[in-house]
């Protein structure tokens, strides 16, 4: 399902949508997608590459969970998949908290686009019965940071030499927003 369409401040046409079934047929965009990602060093949690299977296999689990204790967003742009957004409700007695998470291509950050998506999943969270969004971001992404503190995202703490980038240790931090 599409949620939006609009166009970036240099006027390029993006599409957020749903995660849906025919992305299935897709696993290679996605697989480059992250594994660009990787190669550029971002403030990820992943440092290692995927290969199609293992990408195969996280595409099908999304589309199984969508709609049901997960929500998946997906960015389109140019034709080809530059950006993922989710949220995964957590288990048990923290079943009212859900983790999100948004990425984008290099190229494709700046735009405004990071701020859609996460408008987004924050809308889709509060149609649901959960009372906080968490996330956990590296230090060095200040960007994100101040994205995230403009949505009303707070932080809640931050975890020592978490990460290990350019081989130099960063701060992880946890930030909430009551929704």
């Amino acid at each position: 399902m599409v949620l939006d369409v609009f166009e970036t401040k240099d006027g390029r046409r993006v599409i957020i949508r749903s995660i849906i079934l025919s992305d299935i047929s897709r696993v290679n965009e996605f697989l480059y997608f992250l594994n660009s990602l990787i190669k550029e060093g971002a403030y990820i949690a992943f440092n290692r590459k995927r290969n199609f299977e293992e990408e195969k296999k996280s595409v099908m689990k999304w589309i199984d969970n969508h709609g049901k204790e997960e929500f998946h967003i997906v960015v389109e742009c140019d034709g080809k998949i530059v950006g993922k957004g989710e949220f995964g409700r957590l288990k048990e007695v923290s079943n009212h908290v859900a983790e999100v998470g948004i990425s984008l291509l290099k190229e494709y950050r700046g735009l405004g686009i990071g701020r859609i998506m996460l408008k987004y999943l924050i809308m889709a969270a509060r149609k649901t019965d959960l009372k906080y969004l968490k996330l956990h971001v590296f230090a060095k992404n200040k960007r994100a940071i101040t994205l995230y503190k403009q949505e009303g995202f707070k932080e809640y703490g931050r975890l020592p030499k978490q990460g290990k980038f350019k081989d130099k240790f960063v701060d992880e931090i946890v930030m909430l927003k009551k929704l």
